[in-house]
């Protein structure tokens, strides 16, 4: 336990130092900038991916919905054979 808090106290220290040198750098502001624009990139990638997935989504969603109602239709003309057959059957009886 004593061991990975000192580590952490270093890690720590190390970040604060390169920090200060990072700061007093002439480069610290073209570093800054840097580090922001490969922010905004990463944002711009997610924000694509995300917008990928629900457009899967919404095409898996369609899919779904012609997907059932193709069931539904099929149901629909088999009732309709089945009453017209029905129909015809009934028709021989009665005569």
């Amino acid at each position: 336990m004593v061991l990975r808090k000192r580590r952490t106290d270093c890690l720590w220290f190390f970040l604060l130092v390169v920090a200060r040198e990072l700061d007093q750098s002439r480069h610290a502001q073209d570093a800054f900038n840097v580090i922001q624009q490969q922010e905004k990139t990463e944002q711009l990638k997610l924000q694509a991916q995300m917008a990928a997935y629900e457009s899967e989504a919404k095409r898996l969603e369609m899919q779904r919905v012609a997907i059932q109602e193709e069931e539904r239709r099929k149901t629909l003309e088999l009732e309709t054979s089945h009453m017209k057959y029905r129909a015809q059957e009934q028709d021989k009886l009665a005569r």
